[in-house]
């Protein structure tokens, strides 16, 4: 029998802790905690169980080869967008043969929202980043947890209303109306520039 001490996850702290000791327990602790978030955004965007498990490894093979010297502040999220990034790079080949209509569509979203003047020749990506964030920072909880789990987790609109119990139709207003806030926004702050 398992005692409280074995059954307890670790914290994210404790984790890094084991990275930086070399412990290869860092990443059996890091599969208990994150695996199956890493697995759902993998799956989300390849939609295939083998090449998203191989995913799964190859993330915990960088936070292997990461920490150190890095020494994440927010685990999670950075785990996650390693996980992301892995997955779109997989499926970025995969174009090369077949588009995705779903993640086409996703970018496409998001593609939107962004001004049409090259943000690119204007802002560079950390700026992007940095008004993305504080855009998201002046959203309501609710708008924050919608936008994120479309745009990040993937998550179908049906998922995310049925993560809020509310109806697809509030969902899909509250992504419209965030889109075309995001975009006002930025072509200010872009403009601004």
């Amino acid at each position: 029998m398992k005692t409280v001490e074995e059954n307890r996850r670790l914290t994210d702290e404790e984790i890094i802790d084991l990275y930086f000791d070399r412990d290869e327990r860092a990443i059996r602790e890091t599969d208990l905690s994150y695996g199956r978030e890493l697995m759902h955004i993998s799956y989300r965007i390849l939609g295939n169980r083998e090449d998203s498990e191989e995913i799964c490894d190859d993330t915990y093979m960088a936070a292997w080869e990461s920490i150190p010297p890095t020494r994440p502040l927010r685990f999670a999220a950075w785990l996650l967008k390693i996980c992301r990034n892995r997955a779109l790079d997989v499926l970025e080949k995969r174009r090369a043969v077949k588009r995705q209509a779903e993640i086409v569509e996703l970018t496409a979203e998001l593609e939107d929202c962004i001004p049409d003047k090259c943000v690119e020749e204007i802002v560079e990506a950390k700026e992007m980043g940095r008004l993305i964030s504080i855009f998201l920072r002046r959203l309501t909880g609710e708008e924050r947890f919608i936008i994120m789990r479309r745009c990040f987790r993937m998550d179908t609109t049906a998922e995310i209303a049925k993560a809020l119990g509310c109806s697809e139709g509030k969902v899909r207003t509250s992504l419209w109306r965030t889109r075309k806030a995001l975009k006002e926004y930025l072509e200010k702050e872009v403009g601004g520039l």
